[in-house]
């Protein structure tokens, strides 16, 4: 029987597998027994407050009845609750499209609204960001989200080579996702070098010409 650790980090992987890519439109499919789900409205001030987010990182958009103006003219429609696609931006975060309190769309990275909402932020003068735990940017679990100052961020980045040795790497393309066994391998098969692939993984490289999106797993 595995232990406690074992188990969670099933836990952690069957979670992952409901996340899925298609054309950098992600998606969640529920495997398995129903889990419940915990919502919270969206604390971010600038959001409209018909949002809630969820502890794995689904965003909905709850029923209500939305006022609008057009030509002057004052408008009501009512809106059924739905979950809201999330899309991948290159520097790869997951995003989404919501509203703000003047009704005008405004775009926002997941992860953030996931840790504003669910992570309580340390008191310190200095500057925080959201940090994946584990490195991969679209896991954005609450529980693999950590408030970090810069200095902490960029020390983090700054890894020993032998960390990437037996790590597989997934390589995603124009929506395409390739698994490959070693960083070697992804380098030969993409051409593209493994300090850039590194450099990818680790968010120091954004808006790579390669036009590839790189993780280790």
């Amino acid at each position: 029987m595995p232990g406690k650790t074992g188990i969670k980090k099933q836990e952690q992987e069957n979670k992952m597998k409901n996340v899925t890519l298609d054309q950098n439109l992600i998606t969640f499919q529920i495997q398995g027994e129903m889990e419940v789900t915990q919502w919270r409205q969206i604390t971010d001030p600038t959001i409209a407050d018909y949002y809630e987010i969820s502890q794995d990182g689904q965003i909905r958009e709850i029923e209500h009845d939305r006022r609008y103006t057009l030509n002057g003219n004052h408008y009501k429609r009512h809106v059924r609750g739905h979950i809201i696609n999330q899309h991948i931006n290159n520097s790869g975060y997951a995003i989404v499209a919501v509203n703000n309190n003047q009704g005008k769309q405004i775009t926002k990275t997941v992860h953030s609204l996931v840790a504003s909402t669910w992570l309580k932020k340390p008191k310190t003068t200095q500057k925080l960001e959201v940090d994946h735990i584990n490195g991969n940017r679209l896991d954005n679990r609450a529980d693999n989200l950590q408030w970090l100052t810069i200095s902490q961020n960029r020390k983090k980045r700054q890894t020993p080579a032998n960390k990437y040795q037996g790590k597989k790497v997934i390589a995603i393309k124009n929506g395409i996702k390739t698994e490959y066994p070693s960083m070697q391998q992804a380098q030969q098969a993409t051409g593209v070098s493994s300090t850039t692939i590194k450099g990818i993984a680790n968010g120091i490289i954004v808006n790579s010409k390669t036009g590839f999106l790189f993780y280790f797993c």
